[in-house]
C-alpha cells in the first residue's frame, strides 16, 4: 500500500485457534483415562456437567485431592497406637448432601432392609442417641370405667 500504510492481520488467527482447542482436548483426554472429571483440571469439553452438585464437587475434592493425605495421616497415627487400634478420619461432613438428599438416604438406610440404626443416623447428621420413646410420649392413660353405684336408679 501506498503512503505508509501497511495492511496487519487481526481477529482470531485459525491455526492458533485450532492448536488451543487440540491441546484442550488431549488434556481432557488425559483426565478421561484417570477417571477426572475434566472440570477439575480446568480442562471442560461440553462434557456434561447437568447434575454436577455442590456434594459431587465434595466428593471430587475429598476423593482426588484429599484422600491420600488423610490416608497417610490415618497409618501414621495408627503405627503409633497400642494394642493394634486403628485410626478412620471421617469425612462425612465433607460430602454431606443437601438436607432433602440425606433425608432421603437416612430413609432408605432405616427402611425395608435396613443397614443402619437410628442411633447411628442420629450420629451421623449430628444429633445425640435417641432417648427412650416411653419417657417422651408416655402412652394415654386407659379410661377407667366405673361400675354403676348401687341405688343410683340403673339397677334392674
Amino acid at each position: 500500500m501506498e503512503g505508509g500504510v501497511d495492511a496487519k492481520p487481526f481477529g482470531a488467527d485459525p491455526t492458533q485457534q485450532a492448536a488451543v482447542e487440540a491441546r484442550r482436548e488431549l488434556v481432557a483426554d488425559i483426565a478421561r483415562y484417570f477417571g477426572v472429571p475434566t472440570r477439575i483440571i480446568n480442562a471442560p469439553t461440553g462434557d456434561t456437567e447437568t447434575y454436577a452438585t455442590s456434594e459431587s464437587s465434595n466428593m471430587d475434592l475429598v476423593r482426588y485431592t484429599l484422600q491420600n493425605y488423610i490416608g497417610a495421616i490415618e497409618d501414621a497415627i495408627t503405627d503409633l497406637l497400642p494394642g493394634g487400634r486403628h485410626v478412620r478420619m471421617d469425612t462425612w461432613r465433607l460430602v454431606t448432601p443437601n438436607l432433602a438428599a440425606l433425608g432421603q438416604y437416612l430413609q432408605f438406610a432405616l427402611g425395608g432392609k435396613a443397614w443402619m440404626g437410628v442411633d447411628e443416623a442420629r450420629e451421623k447428621v449430628g444429633l445425640p442417641p435417641q432417648e427412650d420413646s416411653m419417657e417422651l410420649n408416655p402412652p394415654p392413660p386407659t379410661p377407667v370405667i366405673a361400675a354403676p353405684a348401687a341405688g343410683d336408679g340403673n339397677a334392674q
